[in-house]
Order: structure tokens, then C-alpha cells, then sequence
């Protein structure tokens, strides 16, 4: 997924960070794919083909959240790299195998991925032809998504195009190319359609988009205010911030003032291993406890926020038995949550923080957290502390 905005500290920004997981089904699949290439090259090819069709929604300007489809670009280029012998690529079945993909693009989030396909696929010029043929006609059928379109173009999608037009003069040894006409096209027909009044890329010429003018390098004609003009411009929801609520705002304000105290860098260590910073640090933690989920709009705003706060805190306090003990109780309230049940994927990304977190404990505190999470009889905790087990056993020990 992509992300419309600068600001993390909001639902979607979040998301994003436990989406990064890669626990989708595409994700799993494309893993799969990749490991059996290691394995078996048919099978592979097999087992991508039966990844079922990508049909993505169209991004409306209520969502600052689109879709990257990078990787699934990425793994048919290695199916076709790999997987075809040498009598199948003289009939050109690795280009037909990639065209039929290319058939089937239907989203803006597909545009700059399938570019740089075709400009890395190893081919011929007539090879080439094919693909890029089957890309301009897939362009032709992109359907309109005002927010889709914006991140696209925020996702180097220039540069994919101009990479491609770099790779059809070298392949086909051509001084003409088609893909700059119908690139405008598709540009044009993005943007009459429509934009969202935070990702605006039109306007007067003295306030002109960089996107615009990226585009108009590459273009023979072009773009004019007058024909890039959308018929509406879609009001764009305000995105829901975090820190704003009684408690939340409380929390963070103290926090700072354990971090950065009254000035603006952050503490020493030595300023922060004083008695001191320990009884205000003591003060926040019993801040931390008298706040509920309840004070919260929802389950996974307080998640996010009290994780964010566990993990600062962890981050400053200097090494010894009160760090192991924060390190504890964030396992602790992770073990607990109602939100390893109402959005796995979120509270798993949590899970593997606190967890890489304690891999910094020493001697008998790294001990005792490893003890807590063994007593916890949570599978998740148990199965990470394992593997983590693993990872000491020599390759030829027991």
C-alpha cells in the first residue's frame, strides 16, 4: 500500500505500517512463487498463473491509501526470466506469457510496474513490440481513480515511462515511439475525469504541479491548462489525527518532557539516569495505567498510541531492571489485547517490535522477559521465542 500525506500519526499511517507486513493473500502467494523458483521453475510458473486475476478498487478521495502492486510486477518478471526453456523463448511464449498480464491492467497502480516490466524484460525488437503493444492497449483501458492516479504519480510514474521509452529506442533501434501520444492520453483523461481537492495537480501556470511538469518532459505536445481541466474537483475527508484526545494529549506532552526535558534536544543518558528522571518516569507509567481503550474512539487508536509510547519509552530509558520491566508489561498488554482477534496484522506488527526489542536485554533481564513471554501460554509469543531459540543452535548441533 501507498500512502497520500506526510503525517503518520493517523488510522491510515498506521495501517500502512502493518500492511508492510505482507500478510495479504497476494503477498503469502507471491512468497510462495518465490521460493518455489529455488525449487521447482514450472511449479512456480504453475503457482503463479494460478494467482487468481488482481482487480483492484477504484481509490476514491475518501482514502489516503492506494494500492502498490511493485512486488507482483517484480515476481512475473522473474517467472518469465526463469522459467521458460530455450525452445519455448524462440517462440516468444515467455513475451506471451508477460502480454497476457499486460492484458489484463485496469488500475493506475499498475501503470509505473508494468512499464518498468516491459523496459526489463530481456527481448528482441520484435519481442519488445509485442509487450509494448499489449501496455499501450492496456493503458487505453486504465480506469479513471482520482486518489489512484495522484499516488501513481507521487511513485515515480515519469520515470517508469521515460525508462521505458529509453528501453524501446535501444531494443528496437527505433527514433519514433508511440508511447509518449499515448501516454498524454491516459494523463488527460486521468485528470478531466477528476481530482481530489488535497492531491490537486492542475491550476494556474504560476502555481503549475511538479507532476505536470515532469510529465511535459517527456511529452512532444505539452499539457495545456485548459485540456488537463477536471470536470469536479472531490472533497477530500479530513484524516483522523491521534495525540488529540484528553489522556492521549496528556501522555505525549509528558512524554517529551521525559525525553527532550525543557530543551530541545534529547536528554543524555547521564541526565536520564538520575533519581530524579526515574520518579517522573515512575509518575508517567502510573499515567499509562489509569488509561482505558475506552478513552480512545477505538480498540486500535489506543493500540497504536500506547505501543508508540511503550516503544519511546523503551527507546530512553537507560538500559538496567525498570527498561525489562516497561519491555514486560508492552508484551504483557500485547498478550492481552482484543486486537490480536479484530486486526491480527496490526497487533502483529506490535508483537515483532516488543519482540526485537528484547533481543537488546542482558544476563537476567533478558532471562526474565524470556521467562514471562515462555509463562505468558500466548502461541504467538511462544512460537517467536522459539525460533529465536533456533536461530542460537549450531548447524551441526543437536
Amino acid at each position: 500500500m501507498a500512502f497520500y500525506g506526510g503525517n503518520l500519526d493517523t488510522r491510515p499511517g498506521y495501517r500502512r505500517n502493518s500492511l508492510a507486513l505482507g500478510l495479504d493473500q497476494l503477498s503469502i502467494r507471491l512468497r510462495a512463487v518465490r521460493l518455489m523458483l529455488n525449487i521447482d521453475k514450472l511449479k512456480a510458473r504453475q503457482m503463479f498463473a494460478d494467482i487468481p486475476p488482481v482487480k483492484l478498487p477504484s481509490q476514491s478521495c475518501d482514502e489516503v491509501l492506494s494500492y502498490d502492486l511493485s512486488e507482483y510486477y517484480l515476481v512475473l518478471k522473474e517467472i518469465v526470466d526463469q522459467t521458460f526453456q530455450d525452445e519455448e523463448r524462440r517462440r516468444a511464449q515467455h513475451v506471451y506469457f508477460a502480454s497476457a498480464y499486460l492484458d489484463l491492467m485496469h488500475s493506475p497502480a499498475e501503470v509505473g510496474p508494468a512499464a518498468l516490466l516491459v523496459s526489463n524484460i530481456k527481448s528482441t525488437g520484435n519481442e519488445f513490440s509485442i509487450l509494448r503493444d499489449s501496455f499501450l492497449a492496456g493503458l487505453r483501458r486504465i480506469e479513471t481513480s482520482p486518489r489512484g492516479f495522484a499516488l501513481s504519480m507521487r511513485d515515480g510514474l515519469s520515470r517508469s515511462i521515460v525508462n521505458l521509452i529509453d528501453a524501446e529506442a535501444r531494443i528496437t533501434r527505433s527514433d519514433t515511439s508511440q508511447i509518449p501520444r499515448a501516454f498524454r492520453q491516459y494523463v488527460v483523461r486521468q485528470l478531466i475525469a477528476g481530482q481530489c481537492s488535497d492531491s490537486q495537480m492542475t491550476g494556474p501556470p504560476q502555481k503549475q504541479h511538479l507532476f505536470i511538469e515532469a510529465v511535459n518532459k517527456i511529452l512532444d505536445v505539452p499539457l495545456t491548462e485548459d485540456e488537463i481541466k477536471p470536470e469536479k474537483i472531490h472533497p477530500a475527508t479530513p484524516v483522523f489525527r491521534y495525540w488529540e484526545k484528553k489522556k492521549s494529549s496528556r501522555l505525549l506532552a509528558n512524554f517529551r518532557a521525559l525525553r527532550f526535558g525543557e530543551a530541545e534536544t534529547a536528554l543524555e543518558q547521564d541526565q536520564r539516569n538520575t533519581q530524579e528522571w526515574r520518579q517522573q518516569l515512575m509518575k508517567f507509567l502510573a499515567e499509562m495505567d489509569d488509561w482505558k481503550p475506552e478513552d480512545e474512539e477505538t480498540e486500535a487508536d489506543y493500540l497504536h498510541q500506547r505501543c508508540v509510547l511503550y516503544s519511546g519509552l523503551v527507546e530512553i530509558t537507560p538500559p538496567g531492571a525498570i527498561r525489562a520491566d516497561i519491555l514486560r508489561s508492552y508484551a504483557q498488554y500485547l498478550r492481552d489485547s482484543k486486537m490480536q482477534k479484530e486486526s491480527p496484522a496490526q497487533w502483529l506488527y506490535y508483537v515483532r517490535s516488543v519482540l526485537q526489542m528484547s533481543e537488546k536485554l542482558t544476563g537476567n533481564d533478558r532471562r526474565d522477559f524470556n521467562n514471562t513471554i515462555d509463562n505468558s501460554g500466548h502461541p504467538v509469543f511462544s512460537l517467536y521465542l522459539e525460533l529465536d531459540r533456533l536461530k542460537s543452535v549450531p548447524v551441526n548441533g543437536p
